[in-house]
C-alpha cells in the first residue's frame, strides 16, 4: 500500500470515529461557529454587552420619564409667597399672620404647588379644636365684646406682631379671654406700684406737656389710663 493511500485511510478512520461534523443551527449567526462547533466565548461576551446596553436604556428611559414628571409638576408653580391664593377659611381664621406667611415661604422654597398649599391649611384648620363663638361670648357675659376688644388693645400696645398673633388664638376662648385679663391686671398692677417715680418724678410743666403728645396720652387705640392718670396728678401736684 503506498503512503497517499495510507494517509486517505487514516482519515477515512479518523471520521468515521469522530462522526460526521455537526452543522450550525439556524438560529446562531456564524460569527459565533467556530470550526463546526459554537463558541461560547464569544457568545458569553456578546450577550454581556446586550445586557449592559438594555440596562442603560432602561435607566436613561426612566430618567427621562422622571424629568417629564418634574417638569409637569413645577408648571405653574407659584413665583413668590405672596403669588399662592387663599383659600375659603372658616372666619375665626385670619390670613394675614406670621403662620401663614411662614407656611407660604416653606411651600415656595420646597416647590409645592396650590394644591399642596391649599392640603396644608385644611390640615391646621381641621386639627384645632372647634369653638362656637357665641357660647364663648355667652361664657363672657353681657359685656364679653368689651372685654374682647379690651384684650385686643391691651396686645396691640404692648406686643409684637408674632406675639399677637398668638395672643389672638388664646383669646379665642372665654378661659383664654379671662387668663389674659390677669395677666393684664398684674401688668396695671405693677405700673401702679411704681408710682410717680417712673415717669412723672421731677417734670416740670413744659416736661409734661410733652409726654401728653406721647399716643398713651391721647390715640384711642394705644391710650393708657395709668399713664394719663399719672400726668394729671403731677399736674395736679404742680398747682397744688
Amino acid at each position: 500500500m503506498s503512503e497517499q493511500e495510507s494517509l486517505i485511510n487514516t482519515e477515512q478512520e479518523t471520521k468515521d470515529e469522530v462522526g460526521e461534523v455537526a452543522e450550525r443551527p439556524e438560529w446562531l449567526p456564524e460569527k459565533f461557529w467556530n470550526d463546526g462547533n459554537p463558541d461560547y466565548e464569544n457568545l458569553s461576551k456578546s450577550y454581556g454587552e446586550l445586557e449592559k446596553l438594555t440596562s442603560r436604556k432602561k435607566e436613561d428611559l426612566t430618567a427621562e420619564i422622571k424629568q417629564e414628571l418634574e417638569t409637569e409638576r413645577l408648571k405653574g408653580l407659584p413665583e413668590k409667597p405672596e403669588d399662592y391664593k387663599i383659600p375659603e377659611i372658616p372666619e375665626q381664621y385670619t390670613p394675614d399672620t406670621p403662620l401663614m406667611d411662614g407656611w407660604k415661604q416653606y411651600c415656595i422654597d420646597n416647590n409645592l404647588n396650590q394644591e399642596a398649599f391649599d392640603k396644608g391649611i385644611k390640615l391646621f384648620i381641621d386639627t384645632q379644636p372647634v369653638l362656637d363663638e357665641q357660647a364663648e361670648k355667652n361664657k363672657l357675659g353681657e359685656n364679653a365684646n368689651q372685654r374682647i376688644e379690651a384684650v385686643g388693645l391691651w396686645a396691640n400696645k404692648n406686643f409684637n406682631e408674632v406675639e399677637r398673633s398668638i395672643i389672638s388664638n388664646i383669646a379665642m376662648s372665654a378661659e383664654g379671654v379671662q387668663t389674659l385679663e390677669k395677666i393684664m391686671a398684674m401688668s396695671q398692677t405693677s405700673i401702679s406700684n411704681e408710682g410717680e417715680s417712673s415717669i412723672t418724678r421731677g417734670k416740670n410743666r413744659q416736661d409734661l406737656e410733652a409726654m401728653m403728645k406721647d399716643p398713651k396720652y391721647w390715640h384711642p387705640t394705644h391710650r393708657s389710663e395709668q399713664y394719663v392718670k399719672q400726668i394729671d396728678e403731677a399736674f395736679e401736684k404742680l398747682y397744688r
